[in-house]
């Protein structure tokens, strides 16, 4: 079983996280955003580099980005208290909620939505019609995501195909594009990822063709969740920033090489699909790893009131990695691949040409995680 306990994941400075430089100077103590890589490491990490020194300038305080192993360790170190917030997957984001009472605070938005559903999909040379032509092949997926594992296990079960002689094989990959690359090259008979990543892999791989063989409900893509006891501090502060940051050039500008639109409130109640289908997998769900029983769902409640509910409609967006001061001028089978890519945290003390980082060793841990 996958506790969501730490020690589990080796790091440079031994509790669970990539080591982050300390500021120099004294001043008020640093903010820990918390992100899991789900695609390449270094590129995340420039992404956001930008969001941490856009926030450190406005709270008139450090925000120092940690990049973890996975969305695991980043329970364990909100439950620590060592993380005050993070982006997090969908599927993470109710166990975070279920588990310690973290609350919703905001979602990225591109594109017009703030959402993304989990896809199950084969190559389109394959001679796959529908899930239970999957029998006896390898499932390429990425563990605790929706898109890449819950959603996966569930299809399995409608199509028969649990704990029978068929059942495929999952070959855990350590993000969404891993198990994409692990379909496109022939190593895998079919993915389950979030369709979002998919999307993207195609703008960048026109030639690419797959065909989806179920769709799972919208959920909202990486949210950014807070502690309980920070949500009325912290969480306010954080939704007046990014929920504000698209009304000016500054923000704009940020929001631009983030990559991203604009920020939107994110409110428990959205999270509902991925609870449907928690119920759906009923007795399988030890098939996740995840000490304890089910989740229970959040429930529809009204986004938190820090937010500042919009009428905008809403979209979607990544994860990364790094650390900024500021001033005020992220089994069916047992085959597991290596957890994310190396880690790290930039140190910026009040000049982007400054910054020092610590990479984090790459590791092999049970429950790798994605998105």
């Amino acid at each position: 079983m996958m506790a969501l306990a730490m020690g589990l994941f080796p790091r440079l400075d031994g509790n669970g996280r990539a080591a982050v430089a300390a500021s120099p100077s004294a001043g008020p103590a640093a903010l820990q955003l918390g992100v899991v890589p789900e695609r390449d490491i270094y590129a995340q990490r420039r992404r956001h580099r930008v969001l941490a020194e856009y926030l450190a300038g406005r709270l008139g305080r450090p925000v120092e980005i940690v990049t973890v192993n996975t969305y695991e360790a980043v329970l364990g170190e909100m439950s620590a208290g060592r993380i005050d917030a993070a982006f997090l997957g969908s599927f993470v984001a109710v166990l975070a909620q279920d588990r310690l009472g973290a609350v919703p605070i905001v979602k990225p938005i591109n594109a017009g939505a703030g959402v993304y559903r989990g896809i199950l999909m084969v190559r389109e040379d394959s001679p796959a019609k529908g899930v239970a032509d999957l029998a006896g092949k390898r499932i390429a997926g990425v563990r605790t995501t929706t898109g890449g594992e819950l959603f996966t296990w569930v299809c399995l079960k409608r199509a028969g195909l649990l704990g029978t002689p068929g059942e495929p094989e999952m070959v855990w990959a350590g993000t969404h594009d891993e198990a994409i690359e692990e379909l496109m090259a022939g190593r895998a008979d079919a993915a389950g990822v979030k369709s979002l990543r998919w999307e993207a892999y195609v703008a960048a791989h026109p030639e690419a063709r797959c065909r989806i063989l179920a769709e799972s409900p919208s959920t909202p893509n990486n949210a950014l969740l807070v502690r309980r006891d920070l949500a009325d501090t912290v969480g306010a502060a954080l939704g007046d920033i990014l929920l504000q940051m698209d009304r000016t050039d500054a923000g704009k500008a940020a929001l631009a090489t983030y990559g991203v639109e604009r920020f939107e409130p994110c409110a428990a109640g959205e999270y509902r699909g991925v609870c449907e289908l928690v119920g759906e997998l009923g007795s399988a769900w030890d098939r996740l790893g995840i000490d304890g029983p089910p989740v229970k769902c959040p429930g529809a409640a009204a986004t938190h009131p820090s937010t500042h509910p919009s009428t905008r409609p809403a979209t979607a967006a990544p994860g990364g990695a790094d650390s900024v001061t500021g001033n005020r001028s992220g089994d069916g089978a047992a085959k597991k691949s290596s957890a994310t890519a190396p880690g790290g945290a930039d140190s910026i003390t009040g000049n982007p040409s400054g910054d020092t980082a610590t990479n984090q060793s790459s590791a092999t841990a049970p429950g790798g995680g994605g998105h």
